[in-house]
């Protein structure tokens, strides 16, 4: 998925940014439909539980709708402000952060949090 790039973010949180980036650039338009799971699955290589966590991630922020029976859809072209996105979402944002800093830190000799 992280295309030999280290990425220490959950994959399903690769994915979601994949395709939040793929319907910003135009790929998905509104009132698209994704391609299916297995579709999805193949291309990101993920499995399809991560997909699922990933379409989640992009339904709280209420970016895609899903149909029942039907498929998900292209709701918006832009997520809800901060404040729709959970609370687990930015618990794990913020690890992300926190390990890079301290990854920096130690590299360039810098002292780390207080």
């Amino acid at each position: 998925m992280t295309g030999g790039t280290e990425d220490a973010r959950p994959l399903y949180v690769q994915v979601a940014d994949g395709l939040r980036t793929a319907i910003g650039q135009g790929e998905f338009k509104v009132g698209d439909k994704l391609p299916s799971y297995a579709e999805l699955s193949t291309k990101y290589r993920v499995s399809h539980m991560t997909i699922n966590q990933a379409i989640g991630i992009l339904k709280q922020e209420r970016t895609v709708t899903a149909r029942q029976g039907m498929g998900v859809f292209v709701r918006t072209l832009t997520p809800e402000p901060a404040a729709a996105v959970s609370l687990d979402a930015l618990v794990v944002r913020l690890a992300q952060l926190e390990a890079r800093v301290d990854h920096l830190e130690a590299r360039f000799g810098h002292p780390g949090r207080v």
